[in-house]
């Protein structure tokens, strides 16, 4: 006659149960990183397109005015009767040059409350390195640059350049 031996059951060991604790640990941390690197990607990335978005609305705003001071001053800047804290006393594209607000404003000056932290600026200048096309004559004082900057606190998020020339 044979002798059946039982087969004994066997738990899980101290060593065993510290080693998966510590795995499942490591997995946790990681998982949890990685989703705070989303949220944070993710926030930068709507901060970038908002930036945009008040860059290219300010520069259509800037683009709708004329190239030049309607008297003929070709000064960049603002000139007299202009107030350059107050962009509805604007005339013509220059008059931007310098202009900076935070929080942004409406093209009627109103604060932009949606848009706390974010600042805007403008520069214009004569661009006389601009090269047309073949045939297409442009003299000196003919072409400015315009660039609008967007910035969240000191972070610069967003740069838009334009040329404009005397002949639209």
């Amino acid at each position: 006659m044979t002798h059946v031996v039982p087969l004994r059951r066997r738990g899980l060991t101290y060593v065993e149960t510290i080693v998966s604790t510590v795995i499942l640990a490591v997995a946790v941390t990681a998982s949890l990183r990685a989703t705070g690197l989303f949220a944070f990607g993710e926030r930068a990335a709507d901060e970038r397109v908002t930036a945009n978005e008040l860059a290219n609305q300010l520069m259509a705003e800037i683009n709708a005015w004329p190239f030049k001071e309607p008297g003929g001053n070709a000064a960049i800047g603002v000139n007299s009767g202009e107030n350059a804290a107050v962009r509805t006393t604007f005339d013509d594209i220059d008059d931007f040059h310098g202009w900076k607000t935070s929080p942004p404003q409406d093209r009627l000056g109103n604060v932009m409350n949606d848009y706390t932290g974010y600042s805007r600026s403008v520069l214009v200048v004569y661009d006389n390195g601009y090269t047309a096309a073949p045939g297409i004559g442009l003299s000196t004082g003919k072409v400015k640059r315009i660039t609008v900057i967007v910035k969240k606190g000191d972070r610069q998020l967003a740069t838009l350049d334009a040329y404009r020339t005397e002949y639209d």
